[in-house]
């Protein structure tokens, strides 16, 4: 901390993208000020110490994950003079109750006067969130009718606008707000893809799925491709080898540290693309996606849909009870994957541009097409953007005492589970290979998909 401080930087903290329009007196501002009260988990390490670079990350990523139309950006100056240190906090403790007077001398009604204001406060918002539920009844009836997807997403801007401040006092008005966000954004998509007819492939109704003849080599090289029904992912041979994990470039984050070196003891096969919506339907049967196309990545899946689809996908397939059965990469193994040997930024190097992958798209752009852009050396496609990517590990904000053979670390806050890759929306620096992110496993988002692995058999 005593370092940090005491080198030169200029830091930016924005609470929208540019051409948003966002509330002086919202969300954004009740989370910052709860950042520095130490009432959110932004203090990624736990030390007690708030930096501004994870003050920065932690507003962006709740604020997107909210889905209120804002997207927060943080960045240091672009200046090797001025970008070294960083901004530090030192945590507020949340404030106390207010005590009844303890001893004699007087007769005072301050502290019940007190309490009175704060029984009118928390009223006052019970009366708005009462409010807010009406709205909401009446903008779900106005949805569920014929009026054009048009209307329906002014209807639901309206609502967010009108109950963008954040209840203290209360979750429920979060949980509003991000349907109504989805409701919203699920309309625009709606209207933006509607000269799109490809209908999705129907679920198969064969159980387990009958495998392609051959597909399956039997010996595993590295860069060899497969797949084990027509339906099924491509999967590809990625070799074993050993790699050093975390912020080799320096100027991460303090959960992308200690360094270590990690040995992935045998080859293992990966999906060469994100898991897509046509192959997602004929698993599930549905489409959760907020941005349709087959060939687009899943998104607006949970860490629990996740597993519920590779658990059908290996009951169909007849792998429920094998080894190889279809699974979820660890972390360490999605690093080494996106990096395929490379120690730089991204696998391509330390600058990306447009060209390389899926990123700092505007919002009604969203996803691309799986495969739109350059494989890294392993034959991968994009491990840097288009969705955030599911892996089984649960969340630890540092690497001490992390495995180190490859294996998934199922220690920690496992509430939360990790989430590697960055996503269409998000600033170079959030989809670098080191870069790590965690979420609730029910949480579902429009930046969020996955990819699978498979243990190859012996």
């Amino acid at each position: 901390m005593t370092r940090s401080t005491g080198l030169p930087v200029r830091q930016f903290l924005t609470s929208g993208d540019a051409g948003e329009s966002v509330s002086d007196d919202g969300t954004f501002r009740k989370l910052f000020i709860r950042a520095l009260r130490g009432e959110e988990r932004a203090d990624a390490n736990g030390d007690g110490y708030l930096t501004g670079s994870e003050l920065g990350n932690y507003l962006g990523d709740r604020v997107v994950n909210l889905q209120i139309g804002q997207t927060p950006r943080y960045g240091k100056l672009r200046d090797p003079d001025y970008d070294r240190g960083d901004f530090v906090f030192a945590l507020g403790q949340p404030a106390s109750p207010v005590a009844a007077p303890s001893s004699g001398g007087g007769f005072k009604l301050d502290d019940l006067q007190d309490q009175q204001k704060k029984e009118q406060i928390k009223q006052a918002w019970a009366t708005k969130l009462a409010e807010m539920n009406a709205a909401y009844q009446q903008a779900q009836k106005f949805d569920e009718g014929s009026a054009s997807a048009e209307l329906k997403v002014t209807a639901w801007q309206r609502f967010g606008t009108a109950f963008a401040e954040d209840n203290p006092f209360s979750e429920e008005d979060d949980r509003l707000r991000r349907m109504g966000a989805s409701r919203a954004e699920h309309w625009m998509s709606q209207r933006q893809v509607a000269s799109v007819t490809t209908t999705p492939p129907q679920p198969k109704t064969s159980s387990p799925i009958k495998p392609v003849v051959g597909v399956y080599p039997s010996k595993y090289k590295p860069g060899d491709t497969f797949k084990d029904c027509e339906e099924c992912p491509e999967m590809v041979v990625v070799p074993a080898g050993s790699f050093r994990m975390g912020d080799l470039n320096g100027g991460g984050s303090p959960d992308e540290k200690p360094v270590h070196r990690v040995t992935i003891p045998r080859p293992f096969a990966v999906g060469k693309f994100e898991i897509t919506q046509a192959q997602w339907q004929t698993v599930m049967g549905s489409n959760p996606s907020g941005f349709k196309g087959n060939n687009r990545p899943v998104e607006r899946v949970s860490w629990d849909n996740a597993q519920s689809y590779i658990k059908k996908l290996n009951k169909r397939l007849g792998l429920m009870d094998k080894p190889d059965r279809y699974r979820l990469l660890s972390e360490s193994e999605w690093e080494f994957a996106a990096r395929a040997g490379t120690t730089t930024k991204y696998h391509f190097g330390n600058t990306i541009s447009a060209s390389q992958a899926r990123y700092n798209a505007g919002r009604g752009e969203g996803t691309a097409n799986v495969g739109s852009y350059p494989p890294n050396a392993f034959g991968l496609h994009d491990m840097h953007g288009n969705v955030w990517e599911w892996v089984e590990d649960c969340w630890n904000n540092t690497y001490s005492g992390a495995p180190t053979n490859g294996r998934a670390w199922l220690q920690g806050d496992c509430i939360y589970r990790v989430l590697r890759g960055g996503s269409w929306f998000l600033n170079p620096r959030l989809v670098r290979a080191a870069y790590r992110s965690w979420s609730l496993t029910d949480l579902r988002d429009y930046g969020i998909g996955f990819r699978v692995a498979r243990t190859l058999p012996r």
